[in-house]
C-alpha cells in the first residue's frame, strides 16, 4: 500500500508538471485570434484544451522526466458526414482538441524525419531517431502524455456528463426529420451523443446537438480506446515507424476524473476482451490538480458559448494555425472543398504531400495507401469488432499522382 500511495503521489505531481507545461504555453501565446474570446453581444466563449508532451528520461523511470511539450490544440466541433462527398481529403472532419493535438503530433513527426534525411540540414531530434533499416523510431527513454482539460467525450465521461446536465432526459430520435438521418450501408445501431446515455461501454459518434447533422465520427473515449491497440501514428506516418507509437499517459483534471468510467472505458470493453492482445498498450489515466486555463467548460446555467474556432499550434516551432469548419479561418466555401490556400497542414492531403517524398510506395490513392500497411488495417479491424458498434464515416479518397 505504501508504494501504491508513493506512485500515486508521483503521478499527480508529473500530472501537474503536464498540465503546467501546455497551459503555461497556451497562455503565453500572443495571437489575434484563435483563442476563445468575449462576443459582440458580451457572451464568453469557451472551449477543450489539449496538450501532447514528450517525457524524456535520461536513464530510467525513478527519475523525474523532462518535459518537452510538442503540440497543442483547441476544439469541440465535427463537420457533417456528408463533407466527406466534396472533400477529397483536404478538410479536417474531426475537430475535438485530443484528436488536433495528435493529428498535429503526426505533422511534427513528419517535419522531423524531413529534416533527418536532408542533408543540406544539420538536425538532431529530441524524440525520434533512424532505426538500421533507415526508417524511423521513438528514441529510447521516451514517454509520451496528452493533456485533456475535460475527460474525452463518449464513455470516458458518461456518468460525469449526466451528473452536469440540467435536463437529464436522454435524446430521443426523431426519424421524421431527415436533417437528423443518415443512410448507412449497416445494420449496426449508431448511438449519438446524449441518445441512451443511461447505456454504458458503447461505442458513441461526437455529440453534437440533438437536431445537428450527423457526422459520424466517433467519440474521442472511443479513439483513444482504439489508439492503445493500434498507436497514435496515422496511416501516413505509420509506415515511417513500423515499431508503432503510444501514448504511456492521458492527463485530465482530477475534479472531473470517474475512475469507474475510465477503467469501463479503456480497461473492461476492450484490453480484457482482447485478453493476451500483443499489440495492446494500456493507458494509464492520472489527474492534475494544478489548473491555470481560464476557458473551461461552463458548468451548469451559465450563459457561455463554445468557440467555433480551432487553434494548433507546435511549440518548439511555434507554427499557428487556426481553422473553422475543418479549413484555415476565413477558408471555408460551402458544399466545396477550399482551395488549396486554404487546407490545414493536417488535412489528409497536406500530410501526404509533406510525406510523399519519404515513402517508398506507388499508391494510386490515399485509400490505397492505407490498405499497404496490412498490419496497421487488421488491427483496427480487430479493435473495431472488439468495441462493436462502430459505424465507419464514409470514405474520404484523393489521387496521390
Amino acid at each position: 500500500m505504501q508504494n501504491e500511495d508513493n506512485s500515486k503521489m508521483g503521478h499527480s505531481l508529473l500530472a501537474d508538471r503536464i498540465s503546467e507545461a501546455i497551459v503555461n504555453n497556451f497562455n503565453g501565446l500572443n495571437i489575434k485570434s484563435g483563442k476563445p474570446t468575449v462576443r459582440s453581444n458580451g457572451v464568453q466563449e469557451w472551449t477543450v484544451l489539449a496538450g501532447l508532451v514528450a517525457l524524456i528520461y535520461d536513464t530510467n523511470d525513478t527519475e523525474e522526466p523532462e518535459i518537452y511539450p510538442i503540440t497543442m490544440a483547441t476544439g469541440v466541433k465535427a463537420l457533417p458526414n456528408r463533407f466527406r462527398e466534396f472533400s477529397e481529403g483536404a478538410m479536417v472532419h474531426d475537430l475535438h482538441a485530443e484528436i488536433l493535438a495528435i493529428r498535429l503530433f503526426n505533422w511534427f513527426l513528419l517535419d522531423e524525419c524531413s529534416k533527418l534525411v536532408d542533408k543540406d540540414v544539420e538536425h538532431v531530434s529530441k524524440i525520434i531517431e533512424r532505426n538500421k533499416c533507415s526508417q524511423f523510431k521513438l528514441k529510447d527513454g521516451i514517454k509520451l502524455a496528452l493533456l485533456v482539460t475535460e475527460p474525452p467525450c463518449g464513455d470516458a465521461s458518461i456518468s460525469y456528463l449526466t451528473d452536469n446536465l440540467d435536463n437529464k432526459e436522454p435524446w430521443k430520435e426523431d426519424v421524421t426529420n431527415p436533417r437528423k438521418r443518415q443512410k448507412l450501408d449497416s445494420d449496426v445501431a449508431m448511438i449519438r451523443g446524449r441518445t441512451n446515455f443511461d447505456k454504458k461501454g458503447i461505442v458513441r459518434t461526437k455529440p453534437g446537438r440533438s437536431d445537428s447533422v450527423i457526422t459520424l465520427s466517433k467519440s474521442c473515449s472511443d479513439k483513444l480506446c482504439m489508439k492503445q491497440l493500434i498507436g497514435i501514428t496515422n496511416a501516413i506516418t505509420s509506415i515511417l515507424f513500423p515499431e508503432g507509437i503510444h501514448l504511456e499517459y492521458l492527463v485530465l483534471p482530477k475534479d472531473k476524473l470517474k475512475e469507474d468510467d475510465i477503467n469501463r472505458c479503456f480497461d473492461h470493453r476492450f484490453i480484457q476482451k482482447l485478453g493476451g492482445e500483443n499489440n495492446i498498450h494500456p493507458l494509464k489515466v492520472i489527474g492534475y490538480n494544478k489548473d491555470d486555463y481560464q476557458f473551461h467548460k461552463p458548468k451548469k446555467h451559465s450563459p457561455d458559448v463554445p468557440s467555433q474556432l480551432s487553434l494548433l499550434h507546435v511549440i518548439p516551432s511555434k507554427f499557428t494555425q487556426v481553422l473553422n469548419n475543418g479549413v484555415k479561418n476565413g477558408s471555408f466555401i460551402k458544399n466545396k472543398r477550399p482551395k488549396t490556400n486554404g487546407e490545414s497542414i493536417i488535412c489528409n492531403k497536406q500530410l501526404y504531400k509533406k510525406a510523399h517524398i519519404l515513402l517508398d510506395q506507388d499508391a494510386a490513392t490515399y485509400v490505397d495507401l492505407k490498405k499497404t500497411n496490412t498490419r496497421r488495417q487488421a488491427l483496427k479491424k480487430k479493435g473495431r469488432k472488439t468495441l462493436s458498434g462502430w459505424v465507419s464515416t464514409d470514405t474520404d479518397d484523393f489521387d496521390l499522382q
